[in-house]
């Protein structure tokens, strides 16, 4: 995660107590550069944190975390080869931080500890806005690190869709009155077909990931006349 314009590792540090504690002070030293709107953030994850660090895990703990990472990293490049040169371009202007967990439990508790509150609904993965020592925004994006990476695809296109929606320089997709009609007309065949909640956002993302992951599902890109014609528009599918 990049904090205070440096890169840090959040699955602890290299061994032992006193790396530990030499860790939590680089972080907290890093969180101080940030700006005071996230400063309550960082100090409920730094809390998090150390509730985690037990010394006789941190070896076997970070081996794993590092394979987890590796893989995910490798999954999302070869997904984001697949995309159309608009997805790609908008995902170029993102700056993201990519944070593996563990396993879903720990995406849910590292969201709790970043927003300070529990998901409404237990989460897989989530996009969060935040900002650098500069004030220049940038996505923290946490993945499932423990998810079989074959069955995660769809997540991560989610994911990688919202990076799309969000992207600097760009209208935000989901805040186009263009959408706001779209969905006006097709929200209940992408809620049925996704499970999408029931907002701009999430609607945008779940039917934009649907539709990368499954482009041979002709009939249903039918069915979506309007959805289609947007993202064509948009140089997105």
């Amino acid at each position: 995660i990049l904090l205070g314009g440096r890169w840090h590792r959040l699955w602890g540090p290299e061994s032992g107590p006193e790396g530990s504690q030499r860790w939590l002070q680089q972080f907290d030293q890093a969180a101080r550069e940030v700006p005071q709107e996230v400063q309550t953030a960082l100090t409920r994850l730094r809390h998090w944190l150390w509730s985690r660090l037990r010394p006789e895990e941190v070896k076997r703990r970070r081996q794993r975390l590092m394979r987890q990472m590796k893989e995910v990293q490798k999954t999302l490049r070869h997904v984001e080869q697949t995309l159309p040169e608009g997805a790609k371009r908008r995902l170029a202007a993102n700056r993201t931080a990519l944070v593996v967990a563990a396993d879903a439990q720990e995406v849910n508790e590292i969201f709790g500890a970043i927003i300070g509150k529990e998901p409404e609904e237990p989460l897989s993965a989530f996009v969060q806005p935040m900002r650098d020592a500069a004030g220049q925004q940038f996505h923290l994006l946490v993945l499932d690190g423990g998810d079989d990476l074959r069955s995660a695809k769809e997540i991560h296109l989610h994911e990688l869709a919202h990076l799309v929606d969000y992207a600097p320089g760009f209208p935000a997709l989901s805040g186009l009155r263009e959408w706001r009609r779209v969905i006006e007309e097709e929200r209940e065949q992408i809620i049925r077909w996704t499970a999408s909640i029931d907002i701009p956002r999430e609607l945008l993302a779940s039917a934009l990931s649907y539709l990368w992951a499954n482009p041979q599902d002709r009939p249903r890109f039918l069915k979506l006349p309007r959805s289609v014609e947007f993202f064509r528009r948009h140089g997105l599918i």
